[in-house]
């Protein structure tokens, strides 16, 4: 039985994306990095290189790069956007892989767009991709349902995001976000929430939330 060894995966150049979709405004009060991206940048190991691109800040994207995986996340008002993008990609040769809240939903229709979709958290099965990827044995789809369930909250690596993106150092006047707890076991009508990351609630250790603050001040705002 093959065991897989996240360290040892063959190492790879992914690039990861947040679209803008077309309605989507320029706050000036948009968070410094999309959250689900930043799970995924530190779930991934150390030896693979990672690129950060936020169209929301106008990041510009090279469609001509040399990488191994490129990564699209998309609420539905990225959508649109986003199939844009993973088309252009695989249009140049690109293996390309879907996520989110509108793919997870949309599983048969952002299928045509990708030659990979994730439906449902990342968190367990992130690595697995990356080593199907590394061994050219990429599955069409990957379904948390089929992994063991996220009973903990991955902490956020704030420096090696910081690394990653294209931000500098910012005031007070901008954001970061900061996973306090995630899953709601409530069944409201408007909520998306309990259908995407489940019903089980968990909150993070209150002394690695303290870590995830200092780390994030540390490495996103000018604090003289």
């Amino acid at each position: 039985m093959y065991m897989l060894k996240p360290e040892e995966t063959r190492p790879l150049k992914i690039l990861l994306i947040s679209p803008q979709g077309k309605m989507d405004d320029d706050s000036n009060q948009k968070p410094l990095f999309h959250m689900a991206l930043a799970v995924l940048v530190s779930l991934t190991p150390p030896q693979h290189e990672i690129e950060l691109i936020d169209e929301h800040f106008h990041d510009p994207i090279n469609y001509d790069g040399k990488y191994d995986l490129v990564g699209i996340t998309a609420r539905t008002l990225e959508a649109t956007r986003a199939y844009e993008i993973a088309d252009t990609f695989r249009a140049h040769g690109k293996k390309v892989i879907l996520g989110g809240l509108h793919i997870s939903f949309n599983s048969e229709e952002a299928a045509k767009h990708a030659d990979s979709i994730v439906v449902g958290e990342a968190d367990n099965l992130w690595t697995t991709v990356l080593d199907d990827v590394a061994g050219n044995r990429l599955k069409p789809s990957y379904n948390s349902k089929d992994f063991p369930p996220v009973k903990e909250i991955t902490p956020i690596d704030y420096e090696r995001i910081a690394k990653v993106s294209k931000r500098e150092k910012v005031d007070g006047t901008k954001s970061i976000p900061i996973y306090v707890t995630r899953g709601c076991p409530f069944n409201c009508s408007f909520c998306v929430t309990p259908n995407f990351t489940g019903k089980q609630y968990r909150a993070q250790k209150p002394e690695l939330l303290k870590q995830q603050v200092e780390a994030a001040k540390k490495h996103f705002f000018n604090l003289s």
